[in-house]
């Protein structure tokens, strides 16, 4: 027997202007969905956070951030601390999720389902794109390492690592090299050289890629679906000497996997 999941779409009460929700209703072993009032707003939805580019001629920093609007497609955002901005307009509905800056006027993008690298000059506002060879869906996170050239991002069903010299995919890391949680949001750079990783959904693990030997290792912190930790291990805030700040966890050493309890944030 084949099972259709229900249409869920917008109820005509939530149009009204009434703040409450409204239950859609499955079956008693799906649990609950419920619906909420959907704010009358071309519904931009921010994709990469506010991130920061460098400098620019001036001195000023500059930020770069991405939303995608279901009317109007895709737009991203390069802000000065001055407060003046350039708009980038995507041709179609491309979601930017993943931002790392390159040394000079450029950016690496990626995200979504778009299975594409995009190489974007912010002074020109021109760009190159280039296929990502695996994965399903790439979120925020993504790392470069200046010493190698080499982009790693998790595509949820793999992970990818892209040469950004060559413009080569360099390797992709299948189900039995990856974690069982799929997507990250950022990273951080170990002493050595490598870069840590914390993935997300349904669990958590700490995912650790060394770009010169092109290879991962990882561990999983807990399959807890439930663990109060998930979704608060996004944006990682807390670094010193290679370890990591995780609430509910404590000090993540990025070298060598061991954590030390710590209830409160630094």
């Amino acid at each position: 027997m084949v099972e259709t999941l229900p249409l869920i779409s917008l109820p005509g009460e939530l149009r009204s202007g009434r703040t409450d929700n409204m239950e859609v209703s499955l079956s008693g072993d799906r649990g609950q969905i419920l619906a909420f009032k959907k704010p009358a707003t071309p519904d931009p939805f921010v994709n990469a956070q506010l991130t920061s580019v460098g400098a620019d001629a001036e001195g000023r920093e500059r930020f770069f951030i991405s939303c995608i609007c279901g009317q109007a497609g895709s737009a991203s955002f390069l802000l000065t601390e001055a407060g003046e901005y350039t708009t980038y307009a995507w041709d179609d509905l491309t979601c930017v999720y993943a931002v790392a800056p390159e040394a000079g006027d450029c950016l690496w993008l990626a995200g979504g389902s778009n299975k594409v690298f995009t190489h974007l000059c912010l002074s020109s506002g021109q760009w190159e794109i280039f296929p990502v060879e695996g994965g399903r869906f790439i979120t925020a996170g993504m790392a470069l390492d200046w010493d190698t050239g080499k982009l790693f991002c998790g595509g949820q069903t793999e992970l990818v690592s892209f040469d950004t010299r060559s413009r080569q995919t360099v390797r992709l890391y299948g189900q039995a090299e990856k974690p069982p949680d799929n997507f990250l949001y950022d990273h951080w750079r170990l002493p050595d050289g490598s870069y840590g990783f914390i993935l997300e959904t349904p669990g958590l693990s700490f995912l650790r890629w060394d770009p010169k030997k092109e290879k991962v290792s990882w561990q999983r912190l807990t399959d807890d679906s439930r663990h109060p930790a998930i979704g608060l291990v996004r944006w990682l805030k807390y670094v010193e000497n290679g370890r990591i700040y995780l609430p509910h966890f404590g000090w993540l050493d990025g070298m060598t996997g061991d954590i030390t309890p710590h209830e409160r944030p630094p």
